[in-house]
C-alpha cells in the first residue's frame, strides 16, 4: 500500500526526492512488538504507533573524513511500527471495552 499509494501521493505533493541511502529503492517498514511495548500502561488517548532512527541513515562504519560510522545502523530507510495485538499479549494499553447498547 505505501509503494502503490501513499509514496506516489506524496511526491505528487512536494518536489523533494525521497532518499535512497541503500540503493535498493525500498522503505523498510519493520512491524515489531517492542513498539507496542513503548505505549504506557493507562496512558489515556496515548499510543506509540511507531517511529525511525536517525541513526539508521548512517553507514555502519566512517565513509569520509566528515561522516561518521554507526556501529547500530541498519543503512537503510527503516520505520519501527506497531503490531495487531487485539489479545493484550505484549501491549501495555488496554484495549478499548464495546460498549453494549441496552435496549
Amino acid at each position: 500500500m505505501f509503494d502503490t499509494l501513499d509514496q506516489p501521493a506524496r511526491r505528487r505533493r512536494t518536489s523533494a526526492q525521497p532518499t535512497d541511502i541503500d540503493n535498493n529503492g525500498k522503505i523498510v517498514i519493520f512491524f515489531t512488538k517492542e513498539v507496542n511495548k513503548l505505549t504506557p500502561r493507562g496512558g489515556r488517548g496515548v499510543q506509540m504507533g511507531g517511529f525511525f532512527f536517525e541513526r539508521d541513515l548512517f553507514p555502519t562504519a566512517d565513509a569520509r573524513s566528515w561522516l561518521r560510522g554507526c556501529a547500530a545502523s541498519n543503512f537503510a530507510e527503516m520505520y519501527y511500527s506497531l503490531v495487531p495485538d487485539p489479545q493484550r499479549a505484549c501491549s501495555k494499553r488496554p484495549c478499548a471495552r464495546k460498549r453494549r447498547r441496552r435496549t
